[in-house]
């Protein structure tokens, strides 16, 4: 069963996740060939991006991850979206439950999700065409209109949010509080008795 959250840019998960993917996943997903080190260096600098993470995960395992990155292209905002789903989990339906959680995001936020792709990435002009989304296979760009805000996609944002936030607290929580509650109390000498 999978199960979609929003994700915290320093959750480990995302490396592991991105470590995980083949040569030519990672070519797709990062516009080139890409090694261990580029992508540990790419997922600490998502902490300074201010991008929208949802990931999907199976357990404790994450095999699919959306980020979307908000931006200024002139006098427009835009989401640009990268996304991934581990090979042994194509074609269940997760890329596009990840980009219908992106599209709650883009309309709670007012902006367009544009997507860049290799021309042979046939999965990304896919989706984007499902949901009603514009391909332009010149130059290897999709875009999906920011949808209505609904009460559902605002609360749903300000769900997640309470969830990283709970997930936050939660964590500082057992650093902070527990972990030195765990730690053995010195052992106290023993007197010992004079003969």
């Amino acid at each position: 069963m999978f199960a979609y959250r929003s994700l915290s840019a320093d959750d480990p998960k995302i490396l592991e996740h991105f470590l995980a993917l083949t040569p030519e996943d990672r070519r797709c997903r990062f516009h080139g060939l890409t090694n261990d080190e580029r992508i540990i260096h790419y997922c600490a600098e998502m902490m300074r991006r201010e991008a929208h993470l949802v990931g999907c995960l199976e357990g404790e395992r994450l095999v699919g991850l959306i980020e979307i990155v908000p931006c200024n292209e002139g006098a427009e905002r835009r989401g640009e979206v990268g996304i991934t789903v581990a090979p042994d989990r194509r074609d269940r339906g997760i890329g596009h439950a990840l980009v219908q959680h992106a599209l709650d995001f883009a309309a709670n936020h007012g902006v367009p999700l544009v997507f860049g792709y290799l021309p042979d990435n046939v999965r990304i002009p896919r989706i984007v065409h499902d949901l009603g989304g514009k391909v332009n296979r010149l130059s290897a760009q999709a875009e999906l209109a920011a949808p209505t805000p609904t009460a559902f996609s605002l609360c749903l944002e300000a769900i997640d949010d309470l969830g990283l936030f709970a997930a936050d607290m939660l964590g500082f929580w057992r650093k902070a509080i527990l972990a030195p509650l765990a730690e053995p109390a010195p052992a106290k000498p023993t007197p010992t008795k004079a003969t």
